[in-house]
This record gives structure tokens, C-alpha cells and sequence, in this order.
């Protein structure tokens, strides 16, 4: 416990900042999933997913820091943390900091069982990752 608190401690401040943002978010979006009924989550991507005018002054460190962010919240977080709360949790994050970004809903089909999964990708970079090549894209949402 304590080598884990130390460890936090030595982070860079951005890391650690965007961890702690990750997490408080992270848990914000765990708390609104559990509140609203699953069809109006849709709706609440694609309200996020309006068009923004992109920030030109963004590098893809920043990208990869806040992957390794969710990663963290994913590992740490008491609460469940799967595919859905993490790219929720990535949008909302790649959105405050004006990082264009496609969120991707999908499904494959596992022994009779269609199982969803959702994934966010910014500059070309996959923050949830997709995972398997046999997940068929349902929809997908770009705020650029």
C-alpha cells in the first residue's frame, strides 16, 4: 500500500493530475450509468460529440499520458471500470482538453452471446483499445 502511495507521489504533476481527473470522472460516469436507463447513454455520446474547434497546441504525449490515466483508474478503481466507463471517461477528458476523438460502439458474437464493446481512438491512437478484429463497428461518434 504504502510503496503504491510512494509511487504516486514520484509521478510528474501532469500525470498525476490527469490521473486524479480520471478517476474523479471515472466515477462520476460510473454513478451516471448506474442512474440512467442504458438507451439514453447513446444519446449521451452523441451530445458530447459535438463539434468542437480542435486544439492545434495539444501533443500526443498528451494523448498516451491520459491512456496510461484510464489504464491506472482501471486497475486501482473500486468501482467497476470496463470498456463502456473508460471511454466514457477518455471523452470526456479528450473533450475538456479539445482533442478531437471517434468513440466507437461495436459487438461480436461469442458462442450464441452477442457481447458489446466500446473504444475510443484520438489522433489515431487507441486509448480503450478495440481488442479482437471480429468486433463489427455498429456505429461511431467523431467531435471533429
Amino acid at each position: 500500500m504504502f510503496t503504491k502511495i510512494k509511487k504516486f507521489i514520484s509521478l510528474p504533476k501532469e500525470e498525476k493530475t490527469l490521473f486524479l481527473e480520471a478517476l474523479f470522472t471515472s466515477f462520476l460516469i460510473r454513478i451516471y450509468l448506474l442512474i440512467v436507463p442504458a438507451n439514453k447513454v447513446e444519446r449521451f455520446i452523441q451530445k458530447k460529440s459535438n463539434k468542437i474547434k480542435p486544439n492545434n497546441n495539444f501533443s500526443t504525449e498528451t494523448i498516451y499520458l491520459i491512456r496510461k490515466s484510464i489504464k491506472r483508474i482501471a486497475k486501482y478503481s473500486l468501482w467497476r471500470n470496463l470498456c463502456l466507463e473508460q471511454s466514457l471517461t477518455a471523452m470526456i477528458m479528450l473533450k475538456r482538453k479539445k482533442i478531437p476523438y471517434t468513440i466507437y460502439i461495436g459487438a461480436k458474437k461469442n458462442n450464441e452471446q452477442i457481447i458489446g464493446h466500446f473504444w475510443i481512438t484520438a489522433q489515431s491512437v487507441e486509448i480503450v483499445k478495440k481488442g479482437s478484429n471480429d468486433i463489427i463497428i455498429l456505429k461511431e461518434y467523431s467531435n471533429f
